[in-house]
């Protein structure tokens, strides 16, 4: 099992929007949290801008403490030179997995920081953890979605990615060749890829059957009011206006539905996603929230 984080794991706030007051108790916070992420076994982070509540040297250390690779490969500091290491490679199942971070906004130029372009680092990222045996490259991209989807349609020799930055769910899509996967908002999910890697060439992606059932339902019970509400009407115009949704959510039906058995072709590498909510169904973990409680109560946070 291979842990990663895509960024902005540390804070719920962006450091310039944080109150000098309310500072000392978010260190506090965020250290406990990069403490536990290194107790879980997290292979990587990507310096999101909320990272950013240290300074970058401190950061790294911290990171460094908790044995969490702390990644950002177009991040340079005043000097030039890199506060922070491009990629990680760990193993895991037999495999050597490639880890890079790239990252773009405007928070890091505050933190004394230069952004540089974030495609160009990535794919030189990807090509060097190919060089150096990785079997499968993730990449973390601490970016806007938009830019996200540009980088991951674009790159060569990248098989997943993470997308973080706008707090926001992203369903599971193919960018390209690479399978696209956005990071979420607040610990709210975990997300989960389980690869099968005997094949080749880019990844399959096997449909998360919960979110495509849903779907089906739905343009399914479309299709029967539409078709109820056409047989009712009696204006033409309206008539040829329903037709067309009737349709539309039939086509729709039947793609969802091919989508269900899609299955990997023979001889190609895949992969499995699905999210996992973390609600009250999910039981904690006893000495994890008995930490997490004595941490919170050291360094409350206001609301």
């Amino acid at each position: 099992m291979v842990l990663v984080d895509a960024g902005d794991a540390l804070s719920r706030v962006w450091p310039s929007a944080l109150e000098e007051k309310d500072r000392p108790n978010a260190e506090k916070r965020a250290a406990f949290l990069l403490e536990q992420m290194g107790v879980l076994g997290y292979a990587a982070l990507a310096v999101g801008e909320r990272e950013l509540l240290f300074a970058p040297a401190d950061l790294a250390k911290r990171a460094a403490q908790a044995k969490v690779a702390l990644l950002a490969a177009n991040l340079t500091d005043a000097k030039g030179a890199k506060p922070f290491a491009g990629r990680t490679m760990v193993t895991a199942g037999g495999r050597r997995v490639g880890i890079f971070a790239v990252c773009e906004g405007g928070e890091y130029e505050r933190a004394g920081l230069k952004v540089g372009p974030a495609l160009e680092a990535a794919q030189a990222q990807a090509d060097l953890l190919r060089k150096e045996g990785a079997q499968l490259v993730i990449g973390l991209l601490h970016v806007p979605y938009s830019s996200a989807l540009h980088i991951g349609g674009s790159l060569t020799g990248v098989d997943y990615v993470v997308q973080s930055h706008d707090g926001r769910p992203v369903l599971v899509q193919q960018a390209g060749a690479t399978v696209f996967a956005g990071g979420g908002a607040r610990g709210q999910s975990v997300g989960r890829a389980v690869f099968s890697l005997d094949g080749k060439g880019p990844l399959f992606l096997v449909p998360d059957t919960s979110q495509v059932e849903e779907s089906l339902r739905e343009h399914q019970r479309q299709a029967v009011e539409m078709q109820a509400a056409l047989e009712k009407s009696t204006v033409p115009e309206e008539k040829v206006r329903l037709t067309r949704v009737v349709q539309a959510a039939r086509k729709r039906t039947e793609e969802l539905k091919a989508t269900l058995v899609a299955r990997p072709p023979a001889g190609r590498r895949a992969v499995k996603t699905d999210e996992l909510r973390l609600n009250a169904r999910v039981a904690d973990e006893p000495a994890m929230k008995k930490a997490q409680e004595a941490a919170l109560a050291a360094a409350p946070e206001r609301r």
